[in-house]
């Protein structure tokens, strides 16, 4: 589930668009195909829960470690970062996989990042 505490977030749903504001919730079934974003002058601020957590925590680490680093761009806009993000999408993918690119997508191109050498941080 989402909870907005500062800001607006756009949830995607079932192909359906939202507009949350501070107090506002999304449920999203699991299993469920869903989408963010945050379009709006605004950051936003919000807790994300997931049951069960599984690895979502560590997924989340290691995102940020990878953007802190400047090694990945969201959304992904070089090669690099497509690279990455494929490769953290496929590591995680109990937790995680991608509607758009496929998953079977995201699976060769993080294929191709351990051929040419990209790593993750642990």
């Amino acid at each position: 589930s989402y909870h907005v505490l500062e800001g607006t977030l756009d949830v995607c749903v079932g192909g359906e668009w939202r507009h949350l504001g501070p107090g506002d919730s999304a449920t999203v079934p699991a299993g469920t195909a869903h989408t963010l974003r945050n379009p709006h002058p605004v950051e936003v601020r919000l807790r994300n829960v997931h049951k069960p957590a599984l690895s979502f925590e560590r997924f989340f680490r290691r995102m940020h470690a990878l953007v802190a680093d400047g090694k990945l761009t969201l959304p992904p806009k070089n090669f690099g970062s497509l690279i990455r993000i494929s490769m953290l999408f496929v590591e995680h993918e109990e937790e995680i996989k991608s509607v758009k690119p496929s998953h079977a997508m995201m699976r060769a191109l993080s294929f191709i990042g351990k051929l040419l050498g990209y790593k993750l941080p642990s």
